[in-house]
């Protein structure tokens, strides 16, 4: 494997030199490279960290062993129990990193975004912010919301199975160690659900929420504000249970907040009512990307939608060729001799065209040429 990845970095350093601007290729490979090796090692460092912490909670892990017709009680040495510790960190830091070659991308279109001068209609901001700053703070905000939330269920799974927490109906009663993991993991994912819910409008602005019409965006972005303080509350709750046991205060801060999401994102769009004709600014957005703006209105050189459509060459080689398929698929005989376009004068002085059996002619690619003679 490293034979392999040494002679294709060498091929491609090789192909670099030999190129216009080769040193842009190399800079963008390097840039792509360091930009993965940051994320792999935050994620490694994050995923290692919260299971040493673990680690330090468990006094001693016995296994059976059976010895002839004996069963003895055998205890892991703490060595193993810690190599298998930093082994698990890595590889969870492996997979929460998976996906992210092309994030370097975002990130230099981010620290440098673009400016358009052209604002959305619903909350001003230049089109540069949409192309530029908000996918790669969308990125952030999904891996952060993936790192916390996975710790978060981990660490649970691993405090259940060792006894540092139970609970008892409803409420969760930990160990002041595990409390205070736990409560820091839950209150980062809170903070998470902050940025998600301060970046919800202009997701939903972008297209990145599925089809919305206006009334539905409306009501959308003042939902975000109530969600956004729910989570903030939500975050305050979780540090107190975390430093405190109060499991009433931190059940009800995250039903709230699960159940003021439910409302928000799902219960109000399905009751407010489409507005007709209404377009949102993510239908402008693909319009200006597409160029397809212009419909509404003539180009400048033109006074008017039919003029402009005058102006365009209503004959050339792949129209003509496009009448002729036509006139055939019609089912007119077809002269055995081939055909010949001949211009001719039409009532109104504009030039049009006649299909008229004559010489042999071959089809070739984009028109017609003669066999022999002048066209």
């Amino acid at each position: 494997m490293g034979g392999r990845w040494l002679a294709l970095e060498t091929a491609e350093r090789a192909w670099a030199a030999t190129i216009l601007r080769g040193n842009v290729y190399l800079a963008a490979r390097d840039l792509a490279r360091l930009t993965r090796g940051v994320i792999l090692l935050a994620a490694v460092a994050w995923g290692t960290a919260n299971l040493y912490y673990v680690y330090r909670a468990i006094g001693s892990v016995q296994l059976p062993r059976r010895l002839g017709d004996l069963e003895i009680v055998e205890a892991v040495p703490q060595r193993v129990l810690l190599a298998g510790t930093l082994a698990c960190g890595i590889v969870y830091g492996l997979v929460l990193s998976l996906g992210t070659g092309d994030w370097w991308l975002q990130a230099l279109l981010a620290s440098r975004p673009p400016s358009f001068g052209i604002v959305d209609p619903v909350l001003h901001r230049d089109v540069g912010y949409y192309l530029g700053t908000l996918p790669w703070a969308v990125t952030c905000k999904n891996f952060a919301l993936l790192a916390t939330s996975t710790a978060a269920l981990l660490v649970a799974l691993l405090y259940l199975g060792i006894g540092s927490l139970r609970f008892h109906g409803w409420r969760p009663e930990a160990s002041a160690h595990a409390r205070a993991h736990l409560g820091l993991l839950l209150a980062l994912l809170a903070l998470t659900l902050v940025r998600a819910a301060v970046l919800d409008p202009a997701e939903a602005v972008a297209g990145l929420r599925g089809s919305l019409d206006r009334s539905v965006l409306e009501a959308r972005i003042p939902g975000a504000r109530v969600i956004a303080v729910l989570s903030g509350v939500t975050v305050l709750a979780t540090l107190v249970w975390g430093v405190r046991e109060r499991p009433r205060l931190l059940v009800a801060a995250w039903g709230a907040l699960f159940l003021g999401a439910l409302i928000v994102y799902g219960v109000v769009p399905g009751l407010v009512r489409t507005a007709p004709g209404d377009t949102v600014a993510s239908e402008r957005f693909e319009q200006l990307a597409f160029g397809s703006d212009w419909i509404t209105q003539p180009p400048g050189a033109f006074p008017a939608l039919a003029a402009t459509v005058n102006a365009l060459p209503v004959w050339d080689a792949d129209r003509v060729a496009t009448v002729v398929r036509r006139t055939r698929a019609m089912g007119l005989p077809r002269p055995a001799a081939g055909t010949v376009l001949v211009p001719a004068k039409s009532a109104d002085g504009r030039a049009s065209w006649l299909v008229v059996p004559g010489a042999g002619r071959d089809r070739i690619a984009g028109g017609w040429e003669p066999r022999a003679g002048r066209p």
